[in-house]
């Protein structure tokens, strides 16, 4: 499945542009589904437009059986605690039986993971 949304980040950062942060976990002792995480500059918490682009290209590129194993899609802003302490993990980076803001991740990986991205947009608009 990793591989898979490896796919589907490239065809978003294609479409839409770069991530700041991209990571599947399950954190769900009972359900044992992913969380979808993302983070990005041109993404708003709370944007139905962002939200429904993000899941209608996970479920346009997985079957419907991988589509089950999801139990949510996450969108933050970079100053999210949460995401702050996920881009302190490297892009490929697998997190495995360890706690994060509270959360146990039971399994994790980290797709992309770009901490300085939002600085050096920032720095390019100043040029």
């Amino acid at each position: 499945m990793v591989e898979k949304f490896k796919t589907i980040v490239e065809k978003i950062r294609q479409e839409k542009g770069e991530l700041n942060l991209f990571a599947l976990m399950k954190m769900d002792e009972i359900a044992d589904k992913w969380t979808v995480i993302l983070s990005a500059p041109w993404s708003q918490e709370g944007n139905a437009d962002n939200f429904k682009y993000i899941l209608d290209t996970i479920k346009s590129n997985l079957t419907t059986e991988e589509v089950s194993t999801i139990a949510r899609v996450a969108i933050y802003p970079k100053t999210n605690h949460l995401i702050d302490l996920l881009l302190k993990f490297n892009a490929g980076a697998s997190i495995v039986n360890q706690p994060i803001n509270g959360n146990q991740i039971h399994e994790g990986y980290v797709i992309i993971s770009n901490p300085s991205l939002n600085e050096s947009i920032r720095q390019s608009a100043l040029m």
